[in-house]
């Protein structure tokens, strides 16, 4: 049988034994609560950044996408322009052409051919037919087609042809080298290639 020293001894060790396991336990569930505040202070980090970087990038995003489209309006511009340019010497050359054209002797034939196919076509009678103050000269050639033809000077005509309008009609037949150049320059800029699309 124990004395009662051995079992105060007993019973000591017995209380340092479930101290100790109790004190392992708050250890434990100390450790347990301190990796719980970690991880959730890294997820809350982590987020941060996430969010960080997804506000970054949307910036960044926004200030490429307005470079860029300001980079490519002045690029289309610039384009524009070039294209005017080029397509304004050309039409100036074609204009001096034609102006020569027109100071030329095969000048009055061109105007009686279209004048006579008008003239078939519409059934012009008593016509007014306009023409540039220098061409007035040429009265004759439309009178040869259609006799009873009024030709008068137009200052909007500059570079030669003539318009003719139906005696008593609202109908206006413009064969004007000055409409045919306008023509030509809408066909050119869809046709020529020069168009600028989108890019």
């Amino acid at each position: 049988m124990l004395s009662n020293q051995e079992k105060l001894l007993e019973f000591k060790k017995s209380i340092q034994r479930e101290l100790e396991q109790q004190i392992a336990q708050i250890d434990k569930d100390i450790e347990r609560y301190r990796q719980d505040q970690l991880r959730e202070i890294e997820d809350e980090i982590v987020s941060d950044g996430y969010r960080y970087i997804q506000k970054s990038t949307a910036k960044i995003k926004l200030h490429y996408t307005t470079e860029r489209s300001h980079a490519v309006a002045d690029l289309r511009r610039e384009l524009l322009l070039k294209r005017d340019e080029y397509v304004g010497l050309i039409f100036d050359e074609v204009k001096s052409q034609l102006l020569a054209f027109a100071e030329s002797e095969d000048y009055p034939a061109f105007l009686r051919r279209k004048f006579t196919e008008a003239a078939e076509s519409y059934r012009l009678q008593k016509p007014v037919v306009s023409v540039r103050e220098r061409d007035l000269k040429y009265a004759d050639v439309f009178r040869s087609v259609v006799p009873d033809a009024e030709v008068k000077a137009s200052a909007s005509i500059l570079l030669g042809g003539f318009t003719a309008e139906k005696h008593g009609k609202a109908f206006i037949l413009n064969e004007t080298l000055d409409n045919i150049l306008a023509e030509q320059r809408e066909w050119f800029y869809s046709h020529s290639g020069l168009r600028i699309t989108q890019f």
